[in-house]
């Protein structure tokens, strides 16, 4: 199962193991494929040691839209059946949002996706919506 949150976890640890999450068959160009889909290539390419770039465990040398942003490029490496994404895009701009929508209609192709979101736009193109107010799902 894939998942990313609001609060995107990241790790005293150089970008690419972030992103393989410590998966030694996850190769560099694998990782530099997620970065783009995700729209973090030029950035991580812009640092002083690219994807050895040393990230602070709280992920405070990075925005918490780009914390999130690195943390959704871990699903491009897996082929989870089921991916949740829980506010994964609430910290990024519209602009931004709307690429990565695109690249996650790819990645959610013949999976079992739940997307959480305040943003309607952001669920705009689930097969199904269930609204909640006030705790409860309406119809």
């Amino acid at each position: 199962m894939g998942y990313v949150s609001q609060n995107a976890i990241i790790f005293y640890a150089g970008i690419h193991e972030n992103i393989r999450m410590f998966d030694e068959n996850i190769c560099d160009e694998q990782i530099n494929s997620a970065l783009k889909k995700v729209g973090m290539y030029e950035r991580i390419q812009a640092l002083p040691d690219k994807l050895d770039y040393v990230c602070k465990d709280d992920g405070s040398n990075f925005s918490s839209g780009e914390t999130q942003l690195l943390a959704c490029a871990r699903l491009f490496l897996k082929n989870n059946k089921i991916v949740i994404l829980d506010e994964s895009t609430a910290k990024i701009d519209k602009q931004e949002e709307e690429k990565l929508r695109i690249a996650f209609n790819e990645l959610i192709k013949n999976k079992t996706a739940f997307l959480i979101a305040h943003r309607t736009e952001t669920l705009k193109d689930a097969d199904i919506q269930l609204p909640v107010k006030n705790g409860k799902v309406q119809h």
